[in-house]
């Protein structure tokens, strides 16, 4: 018997053209969801500042989970999701001999709303969380670790700071230089590291 290649009936041209719109409706409602689970994670980026404060300079790291604002995923609706489980955690040494000064702390981390943990989820926000690093008291010029039980003071001389963090289980470590001096503003981040 021989196999002749004859087109379908029109009942079933119907029937494969309704099937195709349907699994194509299928494929255009899932969209959204793959997009935003492919590029909707969060993005979790950080960067060093100084902030002032009424009598103290503190030199801190800022965690940031920005938002999507622009460009094919914004027109698609892609939202970036909130950065959840954030925990960080820092330690100084000194630049050149590599001594460390400070062995380490899971400091407190701010975030924009003024909630204070050790462990902080973060939403999608040009606001960043903080947590700081390295304290000068102006009146007395003495530069330390930020902590609440810090005793150790820093000499002049430049030091690393080498901040972890870890999201969601994954880390980010960065190591960032500054400076500490004899005269105002006793610390600073320098711009080269």
């Amino acid at each position: 018997m021989a196999w002749s290649i004859l087109p379908p009936s029109p009942l079933w041209q119907w029937v494969g053209l309704i099937v195709g719109f349907i699994a194509l409706f299928g494929v255009l409602m899932s969209l959204p969801t793959i997009l935003q689970m492919i590029w909707g994670r969060p993005k979790v980026t950080i960067d060093v500042n100084v902030k002032e404060m009424d009598g103290a300079r503190v030199l801190e790291c800022r965690i940031f989970n920005y938002p999507i604002v622009r460009g094919i995923l914004k027109l698609l609706c892609v939202r970036r999701m909130a950065a959840e489980d954030i925990v960080a955690s820092f330690s100084i040494e000194e630049c050149g001999s590599g001594r460390v000064v400070f062995p380490g702390a899971v400091p407190y981390i701010i975030t924009y709303t003024d909630t204070k943990s050790q462990r902080v989820g973060l939403p999608a926000s040009p606001f960043p969380a903080a947590f700081g690093i390295v304290i000068v008291m102006y009146d007395t010029g003495e530069v330390k670790p930020f902590g609440e039980d810090t005793t150790i003071l820093l000499a002049p001389g430049k030091y690393s700071a080498r901040i972890d963090i870890t999201v969601e289980g994954k880390r980010i470590v960065e190591e960032q230089e500054f400076v500490v001096c004899e005269t105002r503003p006793f610390a600073y981040w320098t711009a080269d590291s």
